[in-house]
């Protein structure tokens, strides 16, 4: 592409003509120099400049001293996190885990399991009013779920169903809470208080 042709352009003048503008500005500079070396050297010699000159010493000195600070600090983050995330490395293995598994159980039941009942897939135990319980439990789940369908004895079908899942409900949660301390059975230690 071709550039704008931009006639008020100062790069399209004359090079010669900037040079004479900076050697113009460079020799002004050093006339200024020349002509005030007197003042500028007095200033120097003031306990102003020498204050200032203090100053700044202080603030060069305190500003090296908080950039190694900082420097240090930094360096002490990064060795911590270093630290940090080698450890994290290192314990994230299976073999890593110091606590028992479950599948110890003589140990986890000996540590934790003092009211464990396991359950009893036996049915020839079970007494008379659990039967009852539960059959009242499901007549009245199937009752709530005729009225659904049938409208005509909603009415009557839900009433008595609600009534049987509360006696039913009620009644195995009450015989559930019995019997764990019927069935505690602890042979191995006796008969005695266990601490």
């Amino acid at each position: 592409m071709t550039s704008s042709k931009d006639t008020n352009s100062p790069r399209l003048g004359n090079n010669s003509g900037k040079d004479n503008n900076s050697h113009d500005l460079q020799d002004d500079w050093s006339n200024f120099l020349s002509e005030h070396a007197e003042d500028f050297k007095a200033i120097e010699k003031s306990k102003n400049a020498k204050n200032f000159e203090k100053y700044v010493k202080r603030e060069e000195k305190r500003n090296i001293k908080e950039i190694k600070e900082q420097e240090e600090q930094a360096r002490k983050n990064a060795q911590k996190n270093l630290i940090r995330e080698q450890e994290e490395f290192l314990s994230h293995g299976p073999r890593d885990n110091i606590r028992s598994s479950w599948l110890d159980v003589d140990s986890t039941m000996d540590k934790y399991g003092d009211d464990f009942i396991p359950p009893n897939p036996r049915f020839n135990n079970i007494r008379l009013s659990i039967v009852i319980l539960w059959i009242m439990l499901l007549v009245g789940i199937a009752g709530i779920i005729t009225s659904a369908f049938i409208p005509i004895i909603a009415y009557i079908a839900g009433s008595i169903s609600i009534v049987l899942i509360i006696i039913g409900g009620f009644g195995l949660l009450m015989i559930r809470k019995d019997s764990h301390n019927e069935n505690n059975e602890y042979s191995d230690y006796g008969k005695g208080a266990r601490v």
